[in-house]
């Protein structure tokens, strides 16, 4: 029985976010430790196959240092390394286009594998090679020749997107041609960006091995990322693509599911960063009662928050704010104007797993904004523990007495919180 209702909790989670990754554009870079581990590649193929069927849009690129490195070893090429990048010599193109073609005719045989077609009905999608992009060479950089190493010159965007408009996955390849016709040596993970950039993808999805993820915290926006670009070498490069893809996920290539978990559960298992605002603010409406109340319940019962009935929050839905992450609020705050010069902020809650994130900051400025809005330039607020959090953002104690007289009629003096004040709207006519 457990067993059971853990499977419908979990799917009861999933479930909002498979519908909202459906036709979503999804480019994903798989490392060359992944590729070289065949159970892992295993199943890791095995839930790539899972979010085609599901709906969404795959792209991908492959890694393939590893499997070079033995190639040209096996062969008596040497080959270096500047600044993570290779240089190709012209003898080591043969070898690498055939490593290429041999590992993408490898992840071809085991997709098709790994579909029952009589349970499923079902032809194997279609991993597909092809002139995705166009290569241009990487010349010389701070004296250094990188031969026929390339960089990416054009993304064929109409020709990707008709790919997966009919259901195949592009698999982007390592040796790509030319506008002259020559072949070059492409960065995976440099394919996977500027694909990803060129399309304006959804999702910019980056599996590595543990040891070679940068330390991040779970979710960062574009411009903390900027200021951490010092600290790993892979960050300039994702920096460089946040304008243009909304999401970008970094997951460590050896957790077992890690690519479900990341992506139908609330919070994921990886490092999140967003081009975008992750949470929104917005007014709350009738819809948001249910969740407000799962809110702040667990903060009435403690005695944090006044007890709120559904009725009463229902008449008094407009004066709420809410933050909103995947369509659960994780936050909530209300405005009630007291006079024509001040207004009380209330049943300001936000859920403990989101607390020391700056939510509560954005929230407090989106309620000062609004009371702004309304020309009100006095705020005050009621609270029994959170004194010191409102005092850090600009609040003031003051006494009972010195509330607005409409206020102060309902002071409880047996609940016993204490009062703050807070001008807003500086250089605004009271």
């Amino acid at each position: 029985m457990h067993m059971h209702d853990s499977f419908i909790d979990a799917l009861r989670q999933a479930s909002p976010y498979i519908l909202g990754h459906r036709g979503k554009t999804c480019v994903i870079y798989l490392p060359s430790e992944l590729i070289a581990d065949g159970p892992r590649l295993r199943a890791t193929l095995h839930d790539l196959l899972l979010l085609h069927h599901l709906g969404l849009r795959l792209i991908l690129a492959t890694g393939l240092r590893q499997q070079f490195n033995q190639a040209l070893e096996k062969a008596g090429i040497h080959s270096e390394f500047s600044a993570h990048q290779r240089i190709t010599p012209l003898e080591a193109l043969p070898l690498l286009a055939a490593e290429s073609g041999r590992i993408a005719s490898r992840l071809q045989a085991l997709a098709s594998c790994r579909v029952n077609l009589d349970a499923q009905r079902t032809l194997p999608p279609l991993i597909t090679q092809g002139n995705w992009v166009i290569a241009q060479p990487r010349g010389v950089l701070q004296g250094v020749d990188f031969q026929h190493t390339g960089r990416v010159r054009k993304v064929q965007i109409e020709a990707l997107r008709k790919a997966v408009d009919i259901g195949q996955i592009p698999l982007l390849t390592a040796v790509t041609p030319s506008f002259t016709g020559e072949l070059f040596n492409l960065n995976a993970l440099d394919q996977a960006c500027s694909v990803a950039s060129a399309l304006r993808a959804d999702k910019l999805i980056i599996l590595l091995p543990q040891n070679e993820l940068p330390d991040l915290p779970r979710q960062l926006n574009a411009r903390a990322l900027r200021n951490l670009q010092h600290q790993h070498w892979l960050l300039p490069k994702l920096s460089e693509v946040t304008g243009a893809v909304r999401r970008i996920h970094l997951l460590n290539a050896q957790s077992e599911g890690v690519l479900l978990k990341e992506l139908f559960t609330l919070d994921g298992v990886g490092s999140l960063i967003f081009a975008d605002q992750y949470h929104e603010i917005r007014q709350a409406t009738i819809d948001d009662v249910g969740g407000i109340l799962a809110l702040i319940e667990p903060l009435e019962q403690q005695g944090i928050l006044v007890r709120r009935d559904r009725e009463k929050l229902e008449a008094e839905i407009a004066n709420f704010l809410v933050v909103v992450r995947d369509s659960r609020i994780i936050g909530c705050a209300a405005l009630y104007p007291l006079d024509e010069n001040s207004a009380e902020v209330a049943c300001f809650a936000i859920d403990p797993q989101y607390r020391n994130q700056g939510i509560g900051g954005e929230l407090l400025s989106a309620i000062e904004q609004r009371a702004c809005s309304l020309n009100l330039h006095q705020l005050y607020l009621l609270t029994t523990q959170t004194q010191h959090w409102f005092s850090q953002h600009g609040f003031e104690e003051i006494a009972p007495q010195d509330l607005p007289a409409p206020r102060q009629r309902l002071y409880n003096a047996q609940r016993a919180s204490r009062v703050y004040r807070k001008t807003i709207c500086a250089g605004a006519n009271p």
